[in-house]
């Protein structure tokens, strides 16, 4: 990628300093975890106050949704009102649960809290209300780009990562190459793998060339990815080939982490690592000062139409 273009890309899109999984997330899912077993197959809801946060986990059979696990969380409630409790909803369709993946559904869900608690950067919360953008063009004729836009944020392309150690730490392998035969079959894994192969110059023969043109200026305006507005087919073909590479860059980013995930997971194993007190770690109300993320999103409030937005 032309050096230029690189560091655009890393102001507008990337100032997630910390992708690994935190170890009071790794906590925070001890505490949890036990409870759902001891519930088995039944819906689920509890209050957990734990390493500054309050969240209600709460699971329910939703039969007849599209997808086996699905949850999202408001991002607008909780910079709203960071000093209060927030809903983490799982709906399951499923006749049997799996522990492994629901819990990796909670910390993906978690993660985002984390980094919504913990942010103290302008940048960092607008990464965040994309999805409100992204959310208006997922009915559109253009939804596997908006979808891949989605993927390639970099909150959530921490969280997909961070999935992985839940689904992992349980089952009692120590074997890398095992592992990664198992990450391979992964939702995370296959997101990578929807921004490794997207081709620009395939995606752009499929549609009508005008209609293209306005729904990628209406993206670009509404994005605000200060890109040029566009204007005839070569920049057409520019502007998504720029997607093109930055949806590369990032499959292979997060690959490169994979390993350094095993190798967490394996040595937790081998060691028997375990969370049954947590001494040390200071409330984050305390420690990191939620008042700074409320003024940073109250901030962005003032100059911004922004409306209520799941994530």
């Amino acid at each position: 990628m032309d050096e230029k273009l690189r560091l655009r890309y890393l102001e507008i899109y990337e100032d997630f300093s910390k992708k690994s999984i935190p170890e009071e997330l790794k906590y925070i899912s001890s505490q949890i975890r036990p409870d759902l077993i001891k519930n088995g197959n039944n819906s689920f809801s509890k209050n957990y106050i734990v390493s500054g946060f309050n969240l209600n986990i709460i699971v329910d059979y939703k039969y007849g949704d599209k997808m086996p696990y699905y949850s999202n969380i408001d991002i607008y409630k909780i910079l709203s009102e960071l000093d209060k409790s927030v809903d983490v909803k799982i709906n399951i369709v499923d006749l049997e649960i799996n522990i492994n993946y629901l819990m990796s559904v909670i910390s993906h869900e978690i993660r985002h809290i984390y980094d919504l608690y913990t942010t103290s950067s302008d940048i960092e919360i607008n990464e965040f209300l994309k999805v409100r953008t992204i959310n208006k063009y997922l009915d559109t004729k253009f939804r596997s780009f908006i979808n891949l836009v989605y993927l390639s944020l970099e909150h959530e392309l921490i969280s997909n990562y961070n999935m992985l150690y839940e689904q992992f730490r349980w089952i009692n392998i120590t074997d890398k190459n095992k592992l990664y035969d198992i990450f391979k079959t992964t939702f995370t894994y296959t997101g990578y793998e929807l921004l490794k192969n997207f081709d620009s110059d395939n995606f752009i023969k499929n549609f009508n060339i005008t209609e293209m043109m306005n729904f990628t200026n209406d993206f670009i305006l509404d994005i605000k990815d200060d890109f040029e507005q566009i204007i005839d087919i070569t920049d057409l073909l520019s502007y998504y080939k720029k997607w093109e590479i930055f949806f590369k860059n990032k499959s292979e980013e997060y690959l490169s982490y994979i390993d350094n995930m095993l190798d967490e997971v394996i040595s937790d194993i081998v060691t028997n690592k375990v969370y049954e007190r947590l001494c040390g770690y200071i409330s984050y109300n305390e420690d990191i000062g939620t008042n700074r993320t409320f003024n940073v999103f109250n901030r962005l409030l003032e100059t911004k139409n922004i409306s209520n937005t799941n994530h």
